[in-house]
C-alpha cells in the first residue's frame, strides 16, 4: 500500500490534471514486470500494474514516453498529453536486469551537494520513472561517523573536508580540504538522508549504504598508537591520508560499530558499498594478504547484517595508478575471498572499457554493466551511442546470468540528457535497438513533434557528437573554460562543419519550438559548443600570429576571442541550467551563520575552478560552461594571457611562462576568495541571442 500511495503521489506531482486517469495495482512476480492496459468502460482509464512502486512508475513512464510522445529529463519536461488518453492494447514487459544502478560517489559532490529535499524528491521521481532500483545513498553519514569517533575519543577536526569535497573524503583520498564541516551541516544532512531513504524505499528501491573502507582520522594514531595505520602517498597534489590495516583488530571494532549505528539510524536493504583501494595502491601484492583483506573488510558487515551483499566499484582495476598492480592473481585473490552470491561488481566504465571481457567475467562474479560517460560534470556534447546500444546485450551474451544489471555511474548529471534517456530505455528491452530510429523518436518526444530541420539536426548529431569511436576521457575540451596556453588543442572527433550545420538546422526550426524548454536547452548547448570550436580555431590563429611576431594579426585574433567570450556569456545567461549564480546561491543556503555561508561559497567556487591549492593536479577538472564563470573568471584569465602575448612582442622577449602562470594562478586564488554576486535567474531570450550570434559569426 505504501508503494501504491507513493506512485499516486508521483502522478499528482507530475500530471495533476490527469491523476484520476490511471489506476494502480500490485501484481505478484519474482522478477520486475509491469503491465499497461487501456480500459474503456465505464470511464476511459489507463490501468498500470507492476510488482513494485518502481515497476509501476516505469509503466507510467513507458506509457507517457512511447504512446503519448512525452519526455521527462532533468532540465525539461514535455508533457503535452492528448485528451482523451491514447488507447493502447494490453502490454506486459519484464526487465532482464535484476539491478538498475544509479549514481557515483562523485555525483554526490559534483551535482547533488547543495540539493534540498525538493530537489531530491525530483531526482527520486526521476529514478523511479526511469526504472532505477538500487541507488547509491551516501548523504548524511558524517553525523554517524562523527559520533562514533567522539565515543572513541578521536578528534575529527582535521578529518572531514568541506561539503563540496566530501566524496573524496569518503573514498579516502583527502582530509580536511575545504573544511571544517559544522555540526549543523551534519545534522541537516542526516535528516535529509532519512527523507531520501524513506521515499526511495516507499518506491520499492533498495538504496546502497556505505561500509567502512579503512580510512581514518589522522588523530586516531595518537589515541591508538599500537594500531597499524599507514600514511599513504599523496593524491593529485594532496597530502596522503591514513589507512587502518583491515587485519588490525581495531578495524573490526570500527566497522562493526559503524555498521550497527548505520542500520539503527537508516535501516538497511542489505546492500553496502565498500571500496578499499580507490586510486590507492595496497601495501602488499601478496595474494594471501589481499584475500585476508577482502574477508576482513566484509566480515564485520556480515556479522551485523547476515544478509549483507557487497557492492564493489571496479574503478581500482581501471585507474592508471593501480592498473599495473592488479594482475590476474591479485584480482582473483581479492574477489574470490567473498562468496559469489555476496559480491556484485560495478563494471564502472563499460561503454568504453568493459572489464568483464578482460577478467573472465570478474573471475566468475556477478557484475553490473554501467555507462560512466562524464567526469567532473564537465561540459560538452559527447557520447558513444553505438557502444552503449550494444554493450549490455554483448555482456549478456558473454556472461549470461553473471550480468546482473545495467546502471549509470556518471560523476555528474545535467549534461547530454540523450545519453541517459537512452541507457534507461534499455532497461525494459530484450532486443537490440535501431539507434537511428530511436534518436529521431527521442527528438520528437523532446520537442513535442518534429519537422525536417529537427530531423536533420538530430540525424547529424547522432552521426557526429554522439557517435564517438575512439575512447577518450569524457567530452572534448571546451577551451574557453581552460587555462589559456601557447599550445594548440586537439580537434574533437566530429567535423566543425557538421556542427555548424546542426546549429543552422536548429535555428531554422525556432518558430515552431519557441516555447519548448528542451529545445531551448539544446540550442544553448549547441551554441556553446560551436562558439568553443570557433574559439579553438581562433586560438590557433592567435598562436600563429604570435609566432610570426605579427602584432596586427594578433590584435585581430584577440578581438575575435573577446567577442566569442561575450557571446558565450550571453547565450549561457539565457538559460537557468547554466548559471554560476544559482550554484553559489544554493551553496550559501546551507550556511547557518555568516562564517559558514562564506565557507560554503568558497567550497562552491573552489570545486568548479582550481579544486585545490596551486599545483593541484585536479585544477579545472570540474570546470563548467556557466554564465558568470565565462564572463568573469574565464574572461579575466584570457585577458591576462592576451596581455602577456602583447608584452612578449613589445619587449621582443620570449613568452614569460613563469610570470604568466604566477599571474593566472593568483587570479584563481583572488576569485575563489571574492564575494561577487552573480545572476541566479536567466536573462535574455535564448532564441533571439542564438540567431544574433549565428548572423554575426556567419556574416549574414
Amino acid at each position: 500500500q505504501d508503494q501504491l500511495n507513493t506512485v499516486r503521489g508521483l502522478i499528482h506531482r507530475l500530471l495533476p490534471e490527469h491523476e484520476h486517469s490511471f489506476t494502480l495495482s500490485i501484481i505478484s512476480s519474482e522478477t520486475d514486470v509491469f503491465e499497461i492496459e487501456y480500459q474503456a468502460s465505464p470511464t476511459p482509464i489507463i490501468a498500470l500494474r507492476g510488482n513494485s512502486g518502481v515497476s509501476l512508475s516505469s509503466a507510467l513512464h513507458h506509457y507517457l514516453k512511447h504512446y503519448c510522445g512525452c519526455q521527462i529529463s532533468w532540465e525539461a519536461r514535455q508533457l503535452n498529453i492528448s485528451t482523451p488518453l491514447h488507447k493502447i492494447s494490453k502490454i506486459r514487459l519484464k526487465t532482464p536486469h535484476q539491478y538498475r544502478y544509479y549514481l557515483n560517489t562523485c555525483t554526490h559532490g559534483y551535482s547533488a551537494v547543495w540539493w534540498d529535499w525538493d530537489r531530491w524528491e525530483f531526482e527520486i521521481d526521476w529514478m523511479a520513472l526511469h526504472g532505477i532500483n538500487i541507488p547509491l545513498m551516501f548523504t548524511g553519514q558524517e553525523k554517524i561517523w562523527n559520533e562514533l569517533y567522539q565515543e572513541m575519543n578521536v578528534p575529527t577536526v582535521d578529518y572531514f573536508t568541506g561539503a563540496a569535497f566530501l566524496p573524496w573524503n569518503r573514498m579516502g583520498n583527502l582530509n580536511g580540504w575545504g573544511g571544517p564541516l559544522s555540526q549543523q551541516w551534519m545534522d541537516k544532512q542526516f535528516q535529509l538522508a532519512k527523507l531520501i531513504l524513506k521515499r526511495q524505499r516507499e518506491f520499492g528501491m533498495k538504496p546502497i549504504l556505505p561500509g567502512f573502507n579503512g580510512y581514518v582520522p589522522p588523530q586516531l594514531t595518537k589515541r591508538y598508537p599500537d594500531s597499524e595505520v599507514n600514511k599513504l602517498k599523496e593524491w593529485n597534489g594532496f597530502e596522503g591520508t591514513f589507512y587502518l590495516n583491515p587485519l588490525d583488530p581495531l578495524f573490526y571494532k570500527i566497522s562493526s560499530l559503524f555498521t550497527k549505528k548505520l542500520i539503527a539510524e537508516f535501516g538497511t536493504d542489505h546492500l553496502y558499498n565498500i571500496d578499499p583501494f580507490n586510486e590507492e595502491t595496497p601495501p602488499s601484492n601478496q595474494t594471501s594478504y589481499l584475500s585476508s583483506v577482502s574477508k576482513a573488510l566484509f566480515q564485520p558487515v556480515v556479522d551485523q547484517d547476515p544478509e549483507a551483499i557487497w557492492i564493489m566499484q571496479g574503478w581500482f582495476l581501471y585507474n592508471e595508478r593501480e592498473h599495473s598492480f592488479w594482475q590476474p592473481e591479485q584480482t582473483k585473490a581479492l574477489l574470490n575471498a567473498v562468496p559469489q552470491d555476496r559480491l556484485v561488481i560495478l563494471d564502472l566504465w563499460s561503454e568504453e572499457h568493459p572489464l568483464y571481457s578482460t577478467t573472465m567475467n570478474f573471475y566468475n562474479h556477478s557484475f553490473i554493466w554501467n555507462m560512466l560517460h562524464n567526469f567532473g560534470q564537465r561540459p560538452g556534447m559527447f557520447g558513444y551511442l553505438d557502444n552503449t546500444a550494444n554493450g549490455p546485450f554483448d555482456a549478456i551474451e558473454a556472461a549470461g546470468p553473471l550480468m546482473k544489471g545495467i546502471g549509470l555511474t556518471m560523476e555528474g548529471i545535467h549534461q547530454n540528457p540523450v545519453m541517459y534517456d537512452f541507457v534507461t530505455d534499455l532497461i525494459w528491452r530484450t532486443e537490440r535497438v535501431d539507434v537511428d530510429e530511436w534518436v529521431q523518436q527521442y527528438a520528437k518526444r523532446r520537442y513535442g513533434y518534429s519537422n525536417d530541420p529537427i530531423k536533420n539536426a538530430w540525424s547529424t548529431l547522432r552521426k557526429t557528437v554522439y557517435n564517438y569511436k575512439t575512447p577518450q576521457f569524457g567530452p572534448s575540451l571546451l577551451i574557453i573554460g581552460w587555462r589559456p596556453a601557447l599550445k594548440n588543442w586537439d580537434a574533437p572527433q566530429y567535423s566543425f562543419l557538421d556542427l555548424k550545420y546542426i546549429w543552422h538546422c536548429l535555428l531554422l526550426a525556432h518558430k515552431d519550438f519557441r516555447n519548448n524548454l528542451g529545445y531551448r536547452y539544446d540550442l544553448v548547448d549547441v551554441t556553446s559548443q560551436i562558439l568553443n570550436d570557433y574559439a579553438r580555431l581562433e586560438h590557433a590563429e592567435m598562436i600563429r600570429a604570435y609566432n610570426e611576431k605579427n602584432s596586427q594579426k594578433l590584435e585581430l585574433s584577440i578581438t575575435s576571442m573577446q567577442n566569442i567570450i561575450e557571446d558565450l556569456e550571453e547565450i549561457l545567461a539565457s538559460n537557468e541550467n547554466h548559471l554560476l549564480g544559482k550554484w553559489i546561491k544554493d551553496a550559501k543556503k546551507w550556511g547557518h551563520d555568516d562564517a559558514e555561508v562564506a565557507l560554503m561559497e568558497r567550497n562552491a567556487r573552489l570545486q568548479v575552478t582550481s579544486w585545490g591549492d596551486a599545483g593541484c593536479e585536479l585544477s579545472q577538472y570540474a570546470y563548467k560552461m556557466w554564465a558568470g564563470l565565462v564572463g568573469d573568471f574565464y574572461k579575466s584569465r584570457w585577458l591576462i594571457f592576451f596581455d602577456e602575448l602583447r608584452s612578449s612582442l613589445q619587449e621582443k622577449k620570449e613568452f614569460d611562462l613563469k610570470r604568466y602562470e604566477r599571474k593566472s594562478i593568483s587570479w584563481d586564488d583572488e576569485w575563489v576568495k571574492s564575494k561577487t554576486i552573480y545572476d541566479s535567474k536567466p536573462k535574455g531570450d535564448t532564441i533571439d541571442i542564438a540567431n544574433r550570434i549565428f548572423k554575426r559569426v556567419n556574416k549574414v
